[in-house]
C-alpha cells in the first residue's frame, strides 16, 4: 500500500513489530501520533526488506521509498517532534543506503537533516536529567553514544570529501534573487538563558536586522510569536524557513 493509505493486516506483515518498534522509542503517544509513527515504521521495514534485496534495483526502491517516508514526517513536524530520536536514526538510515548507492550529496543532505532531531533528543534528554547533587550510574549522563559517533563520523567523512572548492567572488549579473531575512523576535522569562521579562535584545536586534534587509534590498520578515510554542525559541528555526519555503511568495 501507499504511504498514507490503510491496508488489511495480510499485507502488512511488519504491522505488530513496527508498533512495538514505536510504543519502545516514542513512550506515551496519543493515539493519532501514535498511528502516523506505527504506519510510518511500518512503510520504513518494508523499505528495508527492499534494501536488503540481492536486485540493485529494489534497493533504489527502497531508497526512494525511504525518501518518501521522511518527506511524510518533514509535512508533519509537530508529531515528528514528539518522537526526534526516532526520526534522527530513520534519516540516518536512508543516508546510508543514499551512500551505498552512490547518492553522497543526498547522503549528507539527510544526516543533515536528520541532526536537527537528534539535537532536540539530546536536549530532551538532558533536561529530564535528575539533579546534579542525586547519585547517579555514569551511564545514564550519555546521550545514546552509538549515534552520536556514527552521525559525526559519517558528516565529517562525507564533509570532507563533498566541500565544494573555492571560487573567486563574482558580481551577480542577472536579475536580484529573491532572498528573505526571517528574525524569531521572542523573549519570555527563562532561567536557561537568565532571560527576564524586559530583555533589551528586541531593541537592538530588531532595527539592526531590519536595517541591514533594506540595505541590500532583502524582505524582512519578523516572528514574535513561535511555530513551537511549547519549546525553546532556537527550536522554531528550522520550521520557519521550512514554512517560508512553501509559502507561494
Amino acid at each position: 500500500p501507499a504511504l498514507g493509505q490503510d491496508a488489511p493486516d495480510e499485507a502488512r506483515p511488519f504491522r505488530l513489530v513496527a508498533q512495538q518498534v514505536v510504543e519502545e522509542e516514542c513512550p506515551a503517544l496519543a493515539l493519532p501520533a501514535l498511528n502516523f509513527w506505527m504506519q510510518l515504521q511500518d512503510h520504513f521495514f518494508e523499505a528495508q526488506y527492499q534494501y536488503f534485496s540481492p536486485e540493485r534495483e529494489r534497493k533504489f526502491i527502497a531508497l526512494i521509498s525511504g525518501i518518501e517516508c521522511l518527506n511524510m514526517l518533514m509535512r508533519n513536524l509537530d508529531t515528528a517532534y514528539l518522537c526526534p530520536l526516532l526520526a534522527a536514526k530513520q534519516f540516518k538510515m536512508v543516508a546510508e543506503w543514499a551512500s551505498a548507492l552512490s547518492h553522497p550529496w543526498r547522503a549528507r543532505c539527510l544526516l543533515q537533516l536528520g541532526n536537527i532531531f537528534k539535537i532536540q533528543a539530546m536536549s530532551r534528554w538532558y533536561n529530564q536529567l535528575p539533579d546534579a547533587a542525586q547519585s547517579q550510574p555514569a551511564a545514564s549522563k550519555r546521550f545514546e553514544t552509538r549515534l552520536q559517533v556514527e552521525y559525526t563520523i559519517a558528516v565529517t567523512q562525507l564533509h570532507g570529501s563533498l566541500q565544494t572548492p573555492l571560487r573567486p567572488l563574482v558580481r551577480w549579473q542577472g536579475t536580484s534573487p529573491k532572498i528573505q531575512v526571517h528574525s524569531i523576535c521572542h523573549y519570555r522569562p527563562d532561567p536557561t538563558s537568565r532571560t527576564g521579562r524586559d530583555c533589551p535584545l528586541p531593541d537592538l536586534s530588531v532595527p539592526n536586522h531590519r536595517a541591514y534587509s533594506e540595505r541590500h534590498g532583502f524582505k524582512y520578515v519578523l516572528h514574535t510569536e513561535l511555530p513551537l510554542p511549547d519549546r525553546e525559541a532556537h527550536y522554531s528555526k528550522m520550521l520557519v524557513i521550512h514554512q517560508a519555503f512553501l509559502s507561494a511568495d
